[in-house]
């Protein structure tokens, strides 16, 4: 609602000073619940979608650096994971992502882009 707050209030003062007739309030309530709605879902997908990556890989040995990464991919990060992108992250570790990559993508999901002959990113 915090979105729709302008459009909130237009609606509210046409409703109390036309003929208080409250349908286009009410229609503007529902589309907002709508909207609410289906981010709820969105999100409840995305954290059971994460849990249930990891109930899959319980009894995969993860280090801290590798969960580290598969929890910033797994949060929606956008795009290739390169070197670059991976030393502007706050709190990173000093090991380079091409050295998590390797053992990652032995073990789960991550492909390499290659450009050049050159690995230049993960997603």
């Amino acid at each position: 609602m915090r979105l729709e707050r302008n459009r909130y209030y237009a609606v509210l003062e046409q409703t109390q000073k036309g003929d208080l007739d409250i349908t286009e309030w009410l229609l503007w309530f529902l589309v907002c619940m709508d909207n609410a709605l289906a981010a709820t879902e969105a999100l409840q997908h995305h954290v059971l979608a994460k849990a249930h990556f990891w109930a899959r890989h319980t009894h995969t040995a993860f280090n801290e650096r590798q969960s580290s990464l598969l929890n910033r991919l797994l949060d929606g990060f956008s795009g290739k994971l390169t070197t670059t992108k991976w030393a502007r992250l706050p709190t990173v570790h000093l090991i380079p992502p091409c050295e998590i990559f390797k053992t990652l993508s032995k073990r789960v999901f991550c492909r390499k882009h290659r450009v050049e002959g050159a690995v230049r990113g993960m997603s």
